[in-house]
């Protein structure tokens, strides 16, 4: 995958509950899917084209971060998985359950200690 490329974390706007069941660790929390995409409103379509058009509840994208480069993204999506198998229930593969303002920081943390760093412009900063 050349060019832009995100990783992203789905919600499920049902609950755990609906998925998972009724009793379980997973009750009260949200439910989340990572991964990587070029595309992850494709993506997202592609993911929710396996519920009825009824369904009350689909995934919804709720958030991206973009890298310029697909190599980054790949290498990405799996420390996300480490790291959330770590401190979140895991349910498989990417999907996992926990708090979600706690799921939605360790995302954005996560994404962000791999963005591209500026490390200096002393010249630009010198108005050259």
């Amino acid at each position: 995958m050349d060019g832009d490329n995100d990783v992203y974390m789905m919600l499920f706007s049902g609950g755990s509950e609906v998925l998972l069941g009724r009793s379980g660790s997973h009750v009260g929390k949200a439910l989340v899917k990572v991964g990587r995409s070029n595309d992850p409103r494709r993506r997202l379509g592609e993911v929710n084209s396996g519920f009825p058009k009824s369904s009350l509840h689909r995934w919804k994208l709720d958030r991206t971060q973009k890298f310029p480069d697909g190599k980054t993204p790949h290498e990405l999506e799996d420390i996300v998985k480490r790291e959330f198998d770590k401190e979140f229930v895991s349910q498989g593969g990417e999907f996992f359950t926990g708090d979600l303002e706690r799921l939605r920081s360790r995302f954005q943390d996560i994404c962000i200690s791999r963005l591209p760093k500026i490390l200096g412009a002393p010249g630009k900063a010198k108005g050259v």
